[in-house]
């Protein structure tokens, strides 16, 4: 019997501390690394050269969408292929809890084009609720979870362009701070997707105010990613401010050829000033000149009140398609229009339910 399971020979050890790399052997016992040094000999049961290859601590993921996937048969196994061991879900603004029993069909219905469809058998209607099921749930790789404002607003009050009234507010206050009492990572925004959207900086200040002070990140989508970057970047950066977070800005790019250069050299600007002040904030971005959204963030706001039900009641109108086609045709001056910046050439469908 060897002294250890397995015993990975010539491994080229990046250990995440920021030294370099160096070369090793790693043994492993009871599924945990149990040594690592430059020869453990070949005392196992099973032995693999690896000849150089890398072994890394597990990659960290902190931009997913797998809130409904976590219930799902063979879930992580595409996540581990890749080496990733942790991820965190909720981002945008869109975490799948709260739905409560009333909204719970047309919030999963905006949702499921990003989250996938959330098998039968599971019901949660509360965040902590949503938790306590995930808890119980066998899992092959740590997943965290964010409170999403967008889905905190939509319990509250539906799809609608409309100020919070005291009770809208108050429902939502009660889901934030069940989120917070369930042990929230953080709360996503997603400024460029109903229903917040329909939310200034300002606003939104008042509707998050309980986690100022708290230490909790605001993760933000943030409204525009190509000529209305800079503005929307400062509006995050704002809010953070306001709630005295810090603040994570996620997939940071800036789309559009007559935008690239300048504007992202000037709002990289803008970040690193906040940082200067004393702000923390952060970054992700993907390794692909592409990117994957809705196909309602190509309307503009005014064509999407009320959901995807009247979006798509919207659109049967010829009179109404003509005006929204007007309007996608020039450059927006209140929402991103991904359409006039990149063109239709640039625009792919991946992905349809019917």
């Amino acid at each position: 019997m060897g002294v250890f399971d397995w015993l990975l020979k010539g491994a080229c050890i990046i250990d995440g501390s920021g030294s370099a790399a160096y070369n090793a052997d790693v043994g492993i016992t009871g599924g945990k690394i149990s040594a690592i040094a430059p020869d453990l000999g070949c005392g196992a049961v099973h032995v693999r050269s690896l000849d150089g290859l890398i072994v890394a601590p597990g990659f960290i993921d902190i931009h997913r969408h797998g809130d409904a996937a976590v219930f799902r048969p063979g879930f992580g196994e595409m996540e581990l292929r890749q080496g990733i061991t942790t991820i965190v879900n909720g981002n945008c603004g869109m975490s799948i809890a709260p739905i409560p029993y009333a909204m719970r069909d047309e919030i999963l219905r905006y949702l499921s084009p990003v989250i996938g469809s959330l098998p039968e058998n599971i019901a949660f209607e509360s965040y902590s609720d949503y938790i306590a099921l995930l808890k119980q749930t066998p899992l092959p790789l740590n997943v965290g979870m964010l409170a999403g404002s967008g889905t905190m607003r939509a319990a509250a009050c539906g799809y609608q362009d409309r100020q919070l009234n005291s009770q809208a507010l108050h429902v939502l206050r009660d889901s934030l701070d069940d989120a917070l009492s369930a042990g929230t990572l953080g709360i996503s925004v997603g400024f460029s997707y109903m229903p917040d959207i329909y939310y200034t900086a300002e606003q939104l200040e008042q509707a998050l105010a309980p986690i100022r002070n708290t230490g909790l990140p605001l993760v933000c989508h943030v409204r525009g990613e190509g000529g209305l970057l800079y503005d929307s970047v400062r509006e995050a950066i704002q809010l953070a401010k306001l709630l005295r977070a810090p603040l994570e800005i996620s997939h940071f790019k800036c789309i559009g050829r007559r935008n690239w250069g300048a504007l992202l050299g000037k709002t990289i600007d803008l970040n690193e000033h906040a940082r200067l002040d004393g702000m923390e904030i952060h970054c992700d971005v993907y390794p692909w000149t592409a990117g994957s959204t809705l196909m309602t963030c190509l309307l503009p706001p005014a064509f999407l009140q009320g959901g995807v039900a009247e979006t798509t009641e919207r659109l049967r109108d010829s009179r109404q398609r003509a005006l929204c086609r007007e309007v996608m045709s020039r450059p927006g001056e209140d929402f991103e229009n991904i359409v006039e910046s990149m063109g239709w050439e640039s625009i792919y469908v991946s992905g349809l339910k019917s």
